[in-house]
């Protein structure tokens, strides 16, 4: 930007390497810095929305989960409604664990995984996709993770043993198993 390059042209090398950014805070948080001074430069909606996808997946990685509920609620116009409801709640769920409510966080985080759809969703971090099945286990896990932690060691076995049932029934799917083989 400061070199005089369009705002399109800086947005352009921004997105070609911002998935390779997202490891590195320091460097994440540098690119936020960028997308604020590059947002309201653009013209074109299809790059201010492409900008704030990858503004709420760099507020999500740098566990700024105020500053992703407020992009969401703002919206992001390639995305539909039942996208924003579904990202809404997982954000709301980090919010009530960064809280310690946890209570409010397991149901936010099973909601979560009762409004997804039934397709492969796709970490931007590791481009790795899951089932609907997989992520509901590994939400399992993770509830557990944070009531164990909380010292409610039989609410955290309670998430275990659901976690472990959706596992073995994803070990028992052979497409997910193929799947997986070819990944």
């Amino acid at each position: 930007l400061g070199l005089g390059f369009s705002p399109s042209v800086v947005l352009g090398i921004y997105s070609r390497h911002f998935y390779q950014t997202i490891d590195s805070k320091p460097l994440l948080q540098a690119c936020s810095e960028v997308s604020k001074r590059l947002e309201p430069l653009l013209k074109e909606e299809a790059d201010r929305s492409l900008l704030s996808t990858f503004r709420l997946d760099t507020a999500f990685m740098l566990d700024d989960y105020q500053e992703a509920l407020r992009l969401l609620e703002a919206g992001i116009s390639d995305h539909d409604e039942a996208w924003h409801k579904l990202s809404i709640v997982k954000v709301k769920a980090h919010i009530a664990l960064q809280d310690k409510k946890y209570d409010e966080a397991a149901a936010l985080f099973r909601e979560f995984v009762s409004l997804l759809p039934d397709e492969e969703q796709f970490d931007p971090q590791t481009g790795i996709g899951y089932t609907r099945d997989i992520l509901a286990a590994k939400n399992e896990v993770r509830i557990g993770d944070f009531l164990k932690e909380a010292g409610r060691a039989e609410d955290a076995k309670a998430a275990y043993e659901k976690a472990n049932e959706l596992f073995s029934k994803c070990l028992a799917d052979e497409k997910i198993v193929s799947d997986a083989r070819r990944k």
